[in-house]
């Protein structure tokens, strides 16, 4: 057995072992994730995995004061390959974060200093999304985890990259934050022209999800590990916990009404989170009736990114959600788009 790189803390019979007992978060037909207590450990059955160059580049996140979880071991077994890292207590995803709490400013500002620091310290990662971020809920800090497509080069040409491509991650706070609010955030890291910035991000980004909601959607259908799982036939929204399916509700609607909500998702518009579909009964559920009233004006600004699909809404289908951004109850708005469902 051969070694790519690691710290002293495991042997690979004892990775083996750990990855034997662990228990599964998610998987790919080459790729798996388990966690075994506090220890996260990746598996992959390809030559060209790209855990040596993760393992290395954590080291020199952590080298240059960035916070980044502990990789401890980074070696081959019997059948493939693996990557340890530790877990980060008490914490969570930025994005499942956000999908419950809305933090005051000073919150988005640490994130926005975050991405500004790697930039000014030679690192670029192209991947730097909120569910590669953690936050411990205790300590109030940060880290970056799945580190692997973080790049350190030049302060010159990394000064040259489209703004864009450097301050992207910031984009993915539009789902709780209003336009106003980014806008904030987008002058404290020195983007040029913020409010162009804000027009040229959601262009782009729509029409990237237009291209790609072909393949989301199978990925949906199919039980894929990080939109849905698949039991007994029946659809799970893979971030809803038991509390959640409990309390789940019967809504008007089936499977266009359940893809609706992930391509809602997708955009970062906020809407009443589908719980599961029964396709046998063809029946959505969804999180428990919103109760608070229309969203009236505040709805305008999701009523406009919605424009970019040509999808009509008026300021009574939103609900005050209570939290900064009004949710769309009505669904089937969405639904009955055709390209939600066409194969």
């Amino acid at each position: 057995m051969s070694y790519d790189n690691s710290t002293e803390t495991f042997t690979v019979e004892e990775v083996e072992a750990m990855f034997r007992e662990a228990v599964p978060v998610k998987s790919s037909a080459v790729r798996e994730v388990r966690r075994h207590g506090d220890y996260f450990i990746k598996f992959d059955r390809r030559s060209n995995h790209g855990f040596a160059r993760e393992f290395a580049t954590a080291r020199r996140l952590r080298e240059a004061g960035l916070p980044v979880v502990n990789h401890l071991f980074c070696g081959r077994g019997a059948d493939g390959n693996y990557l340890v890292t530790g877990s980060f207590a008490d914490s969570v995803a930025v994005d499942e974060f956000l999908r419950h709490e809305l933090p005051d400013m000073a919150f988005f500002e640490t994130i926005a200093d975050l991405a500004k620091s790697l930039l000014a310290k030679g690192f670029l990662h192209s991947d730097f999304h909120l569910g590669n971020l953690l936050y411990n809920t205790r300590s109030r800090t940060f880290a970056l985890v799945d580190v692997r497509q973080v790049r350190q080069m030049p302060l010159w040409l990394l000064n040259n990259l489209p703004e864009s491509s450097r301050f992207h991650v910031l984009t993915e706070f539009r789902g709780v934050l209003r336009r106003g609010e980014l806008l904030q955030l987008f002058r404290r890291v020195g983007i040029t022209g913020p409010g162009k910035f804000y027009e040229d991000m959601l262009s782009a980004d729509n029409a990237a999800i237009r291209d790609e909601w072909p393949r989301r959607r199978k990925q949906i259908l199919s039980g894929y590990p990080k939109f849905t799982r698949k039991e007994n036939g029946v659809l799970y929204n893979s971030r809803a916990d038991d509390a959640e399916i409990a309390a789940a509700v019967k809504i008007p609607g089936g499977k266009a009404v359940f893809l609706a909500g992930f391509f809602l998702d997708l955009v970062q518009i906020p809407h009443r989170k589908l719980v599961k579909f029964d396709p046998a009964a063809n029946q959505t559920y969804a999180e428990s009736e919103c109760k608070n009233p229309p969203g009236g004006e505040s709805a305008i600004e999701m009523m406009q990114r919605l424009n970019f699909y040509d999808i009509p809404t008026a300021p009574s289908d939103w609900r005050d959600s209570g939290r900064g951004l009004p949710h769309l109850n009505a669904l089937s708005r969405v639904a009955g788009e055709p390209f939600i469902l066409e194969e």
